[in-house]
């Protein structure tokens, strides 16, 4: 009898810890970090700078690109989010600061697993600078 409650607790043990969910990103992660988590999170990238920007510099390979200063901002993202406060969401920009503004905009959305990247895609550790592949976007 002791036996089969043993392997019955095991197995409802099993079966949470099957439904336990990911804790949510860090405030900040690197680009090296971020691509990491595109590959095994799903994260969704968006680039929130300008398209003069995105064009002289390329945006990160498989970002989504809403300008932060567009009117429709938060519209644009959550619906490229589908409306999903549990999803995993990054910000690139140019440095850090416009991604970290739209990440806190996110986060006062009701939306948990927001992060900023560091060094955004130009800066001295950014996305560029760590070597992560880039798309040339047009005008």
């Amino acid at each position: 009898m002791m036996r089969g409650l043993v392997v019955s607790g095991f197995v409802a043990a099993l079966a949470l810890a099957g439904c336990a969910s990911t804790p949510p990103l860090p405030p900040e992660v690197t680009p090296v970090e971020a691509s990491a988590y595109m590959d095994t999170r799903d994260v969704v990238l968006i680039d929130v700078r300008t398209p003069e920007e995105w064009a002289e510099s390329g945006v990160a390979e498989g970002a989504e690109r809403v300008t932060l200063q567009d009117p429709d901002f938060m519209t644009r993202v959550e619906a490229i989010l589908d409306n999903d406060k549990d999803a995993d969401v990054a910000f690139i920009c140019r440095s850090g600061g416009r991604s970290a503004a739209a990440r806190d905009q996110l986060i006062e959305a009701g939306y948990e697993s927001v992060t900023s990247v560091t060094g955004g895609t130009l800066g001295e550790e950014g996305w560029i600078a760590s070597g992560l592949p880039v798309e040339q976007i047009s005008r």
